[in-house]
């Protein structure tokens, strides 16, 4: 969520001496309101992030029904003439329930309130912020090199799809043929609308950044995800660095579309996926013996667990998870050690003793 007063803010500093010198535009708080954090006034913090709320989602709406929002972001991109990243961040309220951008969280410290105010307007405050910023980019005809969506691990209470814009025929005026980094949060809940195919959209989108190098993946539900990351991941072809988080998968579904990216891949990523068939001592054999890799980070997660809260039953945890890490040359040794030492083969488990220290993190 954005306010009436940070758009002013953000042109008037466009407009100054300043706007030449700005490298990165970042929407939505990044770090909670220190009055709101006392776990001992739990009442009043709610009655203050209910005010909160509902003062900016008035502000929004205003500045959505008159299309406020969308001159200004116009106006102050077309003054910040060397501005390459655009980032979307708002971590600021999950401890409470919700974040600024209008999604709900899994807490109980707030509850119902934060649905109840929702309900009657279904917010479109993200999906609104990353359509309007982008395009006022690509209007700008700026250079970007870096779009990340990071907001807190909800599902949204809005169901709109991100839009993207459309590229010009001439693909060099589009300003996004430069984008070599794009981390995005995924409600793959609604990956099929009635506004359209919004899996079409991103992949579209991808097949105008020839030079995008690493892509972040974060499912808001780990379920349903196999056929999303196989279709994003083909298309993005010249990946260096892939990071995948929050699946559900089976050992194939996993690794076929991290394979064909064998020739470039460098850096793999993958955080809270459990296969539901498969090993992880084969995922480890396979990237050893197919892939090229230098860096790995992995989760092993050992069991999901479904939960029910605000009225949905769509999303899941996990727990039990054990974490490899490794950055160097010897990645054969590592990835051959790791498999030699795992003493199980029956599915997610297995004992990881005996494995070389200087290679291992837990």
């Amino acid at each position: 969520m954005y306010s009436r007063y940070a758009l002013d803010a953000l042109v008037e500093i466009s407009k100054s001496r300043l706007g030449r010198y700005v490298r990165a535009v970042s929407l939505g708080p990044k770090f909670s309101q220190p009055d709101l954090t006392d776990r001992g006034h739990m009442g009043e913090a709610r009655n203050r992030i209910l005010e909160w709320l509902k003062e900016y989602e008035n502000d929004n709406r205003h500045m959505e029904r008159t299309g406020l929002d969308n001159l200004m972001l116009h106006e102050a991109f077309q003054n910040l003439p060397n501005c390459e990243g655009i980032e979307f961040r708002d971590y600021s309220l999950a401890d409470y329930g919700t974040d600024s951008f209008g999604e709900a969280s899994f807490n109980r410290n707030v509850g119902q309130d934060i649905v109840n105010l929702r309900e009657p307007y279904p917010f479109r405050s993200l999906s609104r912020a990353f359509t309007l910023t982008l395009e006022a980019a690509q209007a700008a005809r700026l250079r970007i090199k870096w779009v990340i969506v990071q907001v807190a691990d909800t599902y949204e209470l809005c169901r709109p799809a991100l839009e993207f814009p459309r590229p010009p025929k001439e693909l060099d005026t589009f300003a996004f043929s430069h984008l070599r980094v794009f981390k995005v949060s995924i409600n793959n809940g609604y990956a099929q609308t009635a506004e359209g195919d919004s899996l079409r959209r991103y992949t579209d989108f991808l097949a105008c950044t020839p030079q995008l190098r690493l892509l972040g993946l974060s499912f808001l539900s780990c379920y349903d995800t196999a056929e999303i990351f196989n279709r994003l991941v083909s298309a993005s072809k010249n990946l260096t660095e892939l990071e995948v988080i929050f699946m559900y998968v089976s050992e194939d579904e996993l690794l076929e579309p991290i394979l064909r990216l064998a020739p470039t891949l460098r850096s793999l990523r993958i955080s809270g996926v459990i296969l539901h068939t498969g090993t992880w001592r084969s995922v480890y054999g396979r990237l050893r013996d197919d892939m090229r890799l230098t860096k790995i980070e992995i989760e092993c997660v050992e069991d999901v667990n479904p939960i029910s809260y605000l009225g949905t039953d769509k999303v899941a945890r996990y727990s039990g998870q054990t974490e490899i890490c490794y950055d160097g040359p010897d990645m054969k040794h590592f990835l051959n050690s790791l498999t030699n030492c795992i003493a199980s083969t029956d599915g997610n488990g297995g004992s990881l003793t005996g494995i070389d220290p200087h290679y291992f993190v837990v």
